[in-house]
């Protein structure tokens, strides 16, 4: 008997110690305590949110225009992880939770799936050859490209068009495996390690440690932003940079792959420790507070109960209606992440570093001090249930009318010849058409996009060649690397504006004047910051509309397989349509009946679009958290008026101050009175 009970013993030692298979060395054991797991889980909850909140989304415009690929592809990419998730979170909370299983190395398994993700994400950049500036295969960065040409045969495209498809059919594939495995990756972080710390670490203290990864997890998305634009300063083949090309310049395409292998760096770093942890912490026994579960009421006895706990669930309407109103706000703020970034590169013409510094300076941070304001606001009042309910219907109420003057903070497009504004200006352009009798004998490519602005007229032309321009002189600046291309005896100019002496035009895009910049950014701040406020109200009233435990677990459960399966999942992919809708310049693919990326958008109309969206998702949001608060109500009148059909026995004055409705039982008059003595009253509901 002595000799099983030493075994046991040696067992139960062998799993509170830190180490791999039989090496357990004396050095680690001192690793195998709360404080030690908690810098890892946070540093892995910080690596996940950094490249799949924050990095990923502020290279997607990079990844479009290096494979050409459209909005919607990306929002797919996008989508892709989400879609893993729901499904491989199912898995690893049912198995990786059973008690033979360490969490903690499960978690690490899962880091190691990440990091292959990342680096496979990475992937293209290797394996697809050298990025080149121009497609036209005949022509180089000298002084002839780009021009109006009589000869046809230099603007052969069919070589460098084979590669082109080949190179975006498998880049596009590669992106969707790599994220599928980092959501595989992803899902142990959040499902076992709040759970581990949980049962490792005394109850008054695991909210600490719960707070401290998460908030490690909402910091991330911000400097995953951060480093974007670091790298997207950076040519993407960093050793080779063309001498005349700058970040401002339409062929320029970032270091994107850069933060790919950054973060699966970060992710076998932060494996190697969780791999070593023990199925239990070294902990005494004693500090860990054993929590007596209340009676399940049978819930949860057997797989057949799920179809009836569903029904119950889904019947109880504060729950549906605060679930509802939770996935369209969600929605929104899924829409932004992934594409606001984009947004503001195409409205305001800014390069994709500035576009990835203000999202992540100015948007994430707005939706973490949202998400902590909405919490100490609860607390701060001492708001009840229909408290809540109220202060919900009020910031969703006020978040609508501040998306509202988005609509305004527009800009007009600039001209671009045959695609915004006919060539001559009495012609009326029905369809984009580049070719006029000023550039018909150029042969002119269309695969590529370099503009260049006729600054007398205010107008932009695809290239050089669009505008008829035969002669180019290049300009090298003193102490900058760039040059400046003046491109002259362009026959198109004088289609659009009066005669000049300068007859030339400069290489790059027309500046438009646009003021609305700061105002767009505030704006977007508030909106991002009033839909995160209701965040921590909106979870407080999931809990708290349902009875034990058990079924709370389960009421978020499947609250965040709705969030998950009807927000994050679609949001990124009709986000991204509707950015497509308002292309009206798409790159030609050389495969028949598909295109590229876009090249140039309806900016008057894309606030519509995407901000119409924004304000409908709101629009069913607001009612659904208006049906929310009703419900309580509803409830809160039910309850009171069963208590006081029950002699008042429940009732308690203390909370009964807070409530400021008052409801009338008379409906309950004849049972109240038969049973109890009680007269028709009206009673100050509580909840």
């Amino acid at each position: 008997m002595e000799t099983a009970a030493q075994e046991t013993q040696v067992e139960a030692e062998k799993e509170s110690k830190c180490g791999c298979g039989y090496w357990h060395p004396a050095c680690l054991q001192k690793f195998s305590h709360p404080p030690a797991f908690l810098l890892c889980i946070s540093a892995a909850a910080l690596a996940q949110s950094i490249l799949v909140s924050g990095y990923t989304s502020s290279i997607l415009t990079t990844i479009e225009k290096r494979y050409s690929l459209q909005s919607t592809e990306l929002g797919v990419i996008f989508s892709s992880y989400e879609f893993t998730c729901v499904f491989f979170t199912v898995i690893v909370s049912y198995f990786g939770g059973r008690s033979k299983h360490n969490r903690a190395a499960w978690i690490g398994k899962g880091m190691v799936l990440l990091a292959l993700g990342s680096f496979l994400f990475a992937l293209p950049h290797f394996i697809g050859g050298q990025y080149q500036v121009t497609l036209n295969q005949n022509a180089s960065l000298d002084n002839t490209e780009n021009l109006c040409n009589d000869d046809p045969a230099t603007t052969d495209m069919s070589s460098a068009c084979r590669s082109s498809v080949q190179s975006e059919k498998w880049a596009f594939a590669i992106f969707l495996i790599a994220q599928m495995l980092i959501g595989v990756g992803a899902s142990p972080v959040y499902t076992l390690g709040p759970t581990y710390m949980y049962d490792n670490v005394r109850r008054n203290l695991y909210p600490i440690f719960a707070g401290i990864m998460y908030a490690m997890a909402a910091f991330g998305p911000a400097l995953g932003f951060l480093i974007g634009a670091a790298f997207i300063t950076l040519y993407v083949d960093p050793a080779n940079p063309p001498p005349t090309l700058t970040e401002d310049s339409k062929d320029w395409i970032g270091a994107w792959w850069l933060g790919f292998l950054l973060c699966s760096f970060m992710g076998l770093l932060v494996s190697v420790p969780l791999l070593m942890f023990p199925k239990k912490l070294d902990i005494k026994e004693e500090n860990i507070e054993v929590e007596e579960e209340p009676a399940m009421m049978g819930f949860g006895q057997s797989v057949k109960d799920i179809p009836r706990e569903l029904k119950k669930l889904f019947t109880n309407t504060t729950w549906l209606c605060v679930s509802l109103a939770i996935v369209m706000e969600q929605s929104v703020i899924q829409g932004f992440i992934v594409f606001i970034a984009k947004y503001l590169q195409t409205m305001y013409d800014i390069p994709a570093s500035r576009a990835n510094i203000v999202t992540g300076a100015v948007v994430i941070p707005s939706a973490v001090v949202g998400i902590i304001t909405g919490g100490v606001v609860v607390k701060k009042f001492k708001l009840t249930l229909e408290g809540i309910g109220r202060l919900l219907v009020c910031i969703a109420f006020l978040a609508f009318l501040v998306t509202l003057p988005i609509f305004f903070l527009g800009c007009e497009s600039g001209k671009l010849a045959g695609v915004t504004t006919p060539y001559r200006l009495d012609d009326v352009l029905s369809t984009v058409n580049l070719s006029s009798e000023c550039n018909v004998n150029c042969h002119c490519s269309v695969q590529h996009y370099a503009p260049v602005c006729d600054s007398h007229a205010g107008m932009a032309y695809l290239s050089a060649c669009h505008a008829g321009c035969h002669v180019v002189d290049v300009t090298h600046v003193d102490g900058m690397k760039e040059s400046v291309k003046n491109y002259s005896s362009c026959a198109c100019l004088g289609l659009s504006s009066p005669p000049s002496d300068g007859w030339s035009v400069v290489e790059g895009k027309c500046s438009r004047e646009c003021n609305t910049f700061i105002p767009f950014v505030l704006l977007l701040f508030l909106v991002v910051f009033l839909i995160c406020c209701a965040q921590n109200p909106a979870l407080i009233i999931t809990l708290k509309s349902v009875s034990s435990s058990s079924e709370r677990s389960f009421a978020l459960g499947m609250q965040y397989f709705l969030l998950r399966a009807v927000a994050f999942i679609p949001a990124p992919i009709y986000f991204g349509y509707l950015f497509d809708t308002q292309c009206i310049l798409w790159q030609p693919s050389c495969e028949n009946g598909k295109q590229g990326a876009c090249w140039e958008y309806s900016i008057e109309n894309l606030p519509y679009t995407m901000f119409g969206m924004a304000c409908g998702l709101r629009i069913l949001g607001f009612i659904f958290i208006l049906l929310t608060y009703l419900s309580i109500k509803r409830d809160g009148r039910r309850k009171g008026c069963m208590q006081l059909a029950n002699g008042g026995k429940d009732l308690d004055p203390n909370k009964m101050v807070h409530s400021v409705s008052t409801v009338s039982c008379d409906t309950m008059t004849s049972s109240v009175s038969s049973d109890n003595g009680v007269k028709p009253v009206r009673l100050e509901t509580y909840i």
